[in-house]
């Protein structure tokens, strides 16, 4: 009997994070007062939140906060520390820990919104929703996941004030918006990047958003396509430009 070849399994998480050069004044607080283990309890937050499904992390029972502190490898008082520090800053979701004890880094998060748009998805909000983009058998552009206790149910249509207006059509799949269109009729931009960069900020993409961000990416003079550079033939008796 043949046995029936299963796909690669779903991923919820990332491997890796950027990490800056420059130190912040979290980091600058957490060095000052814990020295070595206040730079290895604030960089080690980010990696559990990194390889977290949904990048969040839930402590919800003594379990999941046991295991949380043993892969943190720093003791409780640094961990308390920590987190009123990035709760005063504005770095750690207020409203996710007080309700339901659960880590979200909101600006943190944010990097990862290209690697799940690769994804066909769109980057999970603070209550783990999240858009999904691929196509699903019943028809429908919903998705419903469960995990780590919780239910994760998000409709295809997220409103986006910054980029989104009324009018625009409401199919929120990247992959309906006409890329060798927009190269042939923007022939001075570098359509390619000016999208990469539009679908991290985009939560509702749409061909006439799109269509608003690359004439002021031209306005403002950036992705400007490289022109494309002169060949030459040899004639015989010269170069000769073409």
């Amino acid at each position: 009997m043949t046995k029936k070849k299963t796909g690669r399994p779903e991923s919820f998480n990332a491997e890796y994070f950027s990490h800056s050069v420059h130190e912040n004044d979290e980091l600058k607080v957490m060095m000052m007062k814990y020295k070595s283990e206040g730079f290895m309890a604030y960089y080690r937050l980010f990696e559990c939140v990194t390889k977290a499904d949904l990048h969040r992390i839930e402590l919800k029972n003594e379990v999941q906060k046991n295991i949380f502190i043993m892969n943190m490898g720093v003791n409780q008082e640094i961990i308390d520390f920590l987190f009123d520090l990035l709760l005063q800053t504005g770095l750690m979701n207020a409203e996710q820990w007080e309700k339901n004890q659960t880590i979200y880094l909101d600006k943190f998060v944010k990097q990862f919104k290209k690697l799940w748009y690769d994804r066909g998805k769109s980057i999970p909000d603070a209550d783990g929703k999240y858009n999904d983009w691929n196509p699903q058998k019943d028809g429908t552009n919903k998705v419903s996941r469960t995990g780590n206790g919780y239910s994760i149910v998000e409709d295809s249509i997220i409103e986006d004030n910054t980029i989104y207006e009324e009018g625009d059509s409401k199919d929120s799949n990247p992959s309906s918006i006409d890329i060798p269109y927009f190269k042939n009729k923007y022939t001075g931009l570098d359509v390619q990047k000016s999208f990469d960069k539009y679908i991290t900020y985009a939560k509702q993409p749409s061909k006439e958003s799109f269509e608003r961000w690359c004439l002021k990416d031209l306005n403002a003079g950036r992705f400007k396509k490289d022109e494309e550079p002169i060949k030459n033939v040899y004639t015989g008796s010269k170069f000769k430009n073409i």
